[in-house]
């Protein structure tokens, strides 16, 4: 009697765990398919790294220009660039995506234009050790 217990004892307890371990893969399948959309997501969609506005009282019509930056690469780098270039007249606004080497200023085209944006951006920044040319502009694309 007490060896027929144990052994249904047992057998429910590998019908439970035959059960149990049948479902256990949805969540490693589920993750995996998760990791995948992300990868995916975000070759697609890109998130600004800085966004700054210059000109806050701005209320002409401006113009907007896409430059893709050799040295623009995180948080940092475009902080640095906005400093850089924050003295130019008529500068409204400045989106960088950092991931993309990109950046996106939105500019008043009676001031300024993107000749002597690019030209400024490609001035040599003054550090410690001297001045130093960090930004490269690779391309412009006037919207």
């Amino acid at each position: 009697m007490i060896l027929v217990g144990r052994v249904a004892n047992l057998r429910s307890a590998l019908v439970g765990e035959i059960c149990v371990t049948k479902k256990v893969w949805i969540i490693p399948a589920a993750i995996v398919i998760l990791a995948i959309c992300g990868v995916v997501g975000a070759s697609k969609i890109s998130l600004p790294t800085l966004t700054y506005i210059y000109d806050k009282e701005f209320k002409g019509k401006s113009a907007a220009a896409k430059f893709t930056v050799d040295g623009v690469k995180c948080y940092g780098t475009a902080n640095i660039l906005r400093e850089h270039i924050e003295q130019l007249p008529g500068l409204v606004s400045l989106v960088a995506y950092g991931g993309r080497h990109r950046i996106v200023l939105e500019y008043d085209p009676q001031k300024i234009g993107p000749d002597q944006i690019t030209t400024a951006i490609e001035q040599p920044i003054t550090t410690r050790q001297g001045p130093m040319a960090y930004f490269k502009v690779v391309s412009t694309e006037v919207q």
